[in-house]
């Protein structure tokens, strides 16, 4: 599995599926917790990211999403990068993860 700061390489046309979870610190050990809310887009691969679309997200474990990135060959061009984004918010606070992904032809 790639590290949080590697690019994921999507195939143009296919889905792409990343796992996302939602973790809080509890006397020094990160443990999952259900968000309160939660949702996904697609954001511009930009220093100020802005929105593209909205992605589908699914539950599949205590703490545990899956955002859905489909790579639309109408929609969208190869060698173009973008963020996966799942927004959350537990016990008030609101919280983001970005994960860089690019879509490209030929991927293996």
């Amino acid at each position: 599995m790639p590290s949080n700061d590697e690019i994921r390489r999507v195939e143009w046309g296919s889905t792409w599926g990343e796992i996302v979870e939602t973790q809080i610190r509890v006397d020094g050990v990160y443990t999952n917790v259900d968000a309160d809310s939660y949702s996904a887009q697609l954001e511009t691969y930009d220093t100020e990211p802005e929105k593209v679309a909205d992605l589908s997200c699914t539950k599949i474990d205590t703490g545990t999403y899956v955002m859905w990135f489909h790579a639309d060959k109408a929609t969208y061009n190869p060698l173009a990068n973008y963020y996966l984004t799942f927004i959350w918010e537990y016990s008030g606070k609101t919280l983001t993860k970005r994960v860089p992904v690019r879509i490209e032809v030929g991927v293996k």
